[in-house]
C-alpha cells in the first residue's frame, strides 16, 4: 500500500524516488502524484523533471530521451503525446484483418 501521507521531507523524497507509473494509470495521474511528492520533498523543478522520466516504462523513457524540458508541464505534454502514440500503435497491432471488408476483385 502506498503511503500518501509522508511525514518528513525524507519520506517524501524516498516515495518520490521509488514512485513508478503503474499499469492502467495514465501519464497525467502519474504526473500529478509524482509532482506532489516532489513538492513535499521540496525538490527543485529540474529534479522533479528528471524524476518524472525515471519512473516511466522503458518505451516511454526511450521516446523522451534526448528531449530537454524547461518545466514539468512541458514534460507532461510530451509524455502525453508519447502515451497517445503508443496507444495507437498497440491498437493498430491488434487489428484483426480477417474481419476487415474484403476487397472487390475484378
Amino acid at each position: 500500500m502506498q503511503n500518501r501521507f509522508a511525514t518528513t521531507d525524507g519520506d517524501a523524497f524516498r516515495l518520490f524516488i521509488h514512485y513508478r507509473l503503474k499499469g492502467g494509470q495514465t501519464i497525467k495521474d502519474y504526473y500529478d502524484e509524482k509532482k506532489r511528492l516532489g513538492s513535499l520533498a521540496d525538490l527543485k523543478e529540474c529534479h522533479i523533471i528528471s524524476g518524472l522520466t525515471d519512473g516511466v516504462p522503458p518505451d516511454v523513457e526511450l521516446a523522451l530521451a534526448g528531449l530537454s524540458f524547461n518545466s514539468s508541464s512541458e514534460w507532461l505534454a510530451a509524455a502525453q503525446r508519447v502515451e497517445t502514440s503508443l496507444k495507437r500503435q498497440t491498437a493498430a497491432a491488434n487489428v484483426d484483418f480477417s474481419t476487415a471488408c474484403p476487397t472487390k476483385r475484378m
